[in-house]
């Protein structure tokens, strides 16, 4: 049981939200190269991250914080809301266990849940982020009216099913691996299937990260007219641009962000469950 990922998430609920939101504050500087990144039509990484030093210092890595935050806060608590009210309905009443599956579909829906409620927050991070590169006054456009708190939910919704969907296939087989093929001690097998699994997710993810990215940043042109009508319109036109490859801008970034967050995620939850065992 100690190498659950579900079952930490059931038996430490209350830790969850604080654990993710101190994930936001280690990432935040990878997020904010890859959003960069992901805005402009050439260049590389490491050379975004020097821009972002010299314009803006340490603090320009950290552009968007308090909305990233404020996402995680609202995402967190809904995601697992969702989880244990899907658990209730779903909970065998002949006291045999749930299918796996059942749970699977669960995490899908509870984190399709909280990412769209967490949507208005993830804007206004992105535009925080873009800020250096198109220049926004306000997070929100006045004129853009109360569905723009939801532009680009779709990619977004998405990103967030692909993340779950690259972790679930992932993380199990890699513990697998690494506690019985490779030999290793608990932490070491739990940090490297975690870095494994996130990295696989980010992969799978990236092409819905990018086109949520132009959706949410798009702006109108002199005539009111915006570049893409929805997220299938942004990818045929990104598609037709720049091939496949677009799609993947900014994914060093994006698979780097994931090591810090896994080794805090390891280290939290272990030294939870020790003081819930003492308990």
């Amino acid at each position: 049981m100690g190498d659950n990922k579900l079952m930490d998430m059931v038996l430490l609920p209350n830790w969850m939200p604080l654990l993710n939101m101190m994930d936001v504050a280690l990432y935040q500087p990878f997020d904010m190269v890859k959003v960069t990144y992901q805005l402009t039509q050439q260049g590389y990484e490491s050379g975004v991250a020097e821009r972002i030093l010299k314009n803006y210092g340490i603090p320009g890595f950290y552009k968007g914080l308090s909305a990233g935050l404020l996402k995680e806060a609202i995402y967190s608590p809904t995601k697992l809301g969702s989880m244990m009210i899907w658990n209730k309905l779903t909970e065998a009443s002949d006291g045999k266990p749930v299918p796996l599956c059942h749970t699977y579909m669960g995490l899908l829906t509870a984190s399709a849940i909280g990412t769209f409620v967490g949507c208005p927050a993830d804007l206004a991070m992105i535009r925080k982020q873009a800020n250096a590169t198109l220049h926004y006054k306000h997070a929100f456009l006045a004129d853009e009216g109360i569905f723009s708190y939801w532009k680009g939910a779709v990619p977004t919704v998405a990103r967030s099913m692909a993340l779950e969907l690259g972790i679930i296939a992932v993380y199990y087989p890699s513990v697998k691996f690494f506690k019985e093929d490779c030999g290793l001690e608990s932490s070491d097998y739990l940090l490297a299937a975690d870095v494994a699994s996130l990295s696989v997710a980010a992969v799978c993810s990236a092409p819905f990260d990018y086109v949520k990215t132009q959706m949410q940043t798009m702006q109108p042109d002199a005539f009111g007219k915006y570049p893409y009508t929805g997220p299938i319109d942004c990818a045929k036109k990104v598609l037709k641009s720049g091939g496949p490859k677009q799609f993947y801008r900014g994914i060093g970034p994006y698979i780097f962000r994931s090591f810090p967050q896994a080794a805090l995620t390891v280290a939290i939850l272990r030294d939870l469950r020790k003081v819930k065992r003492q308990n």
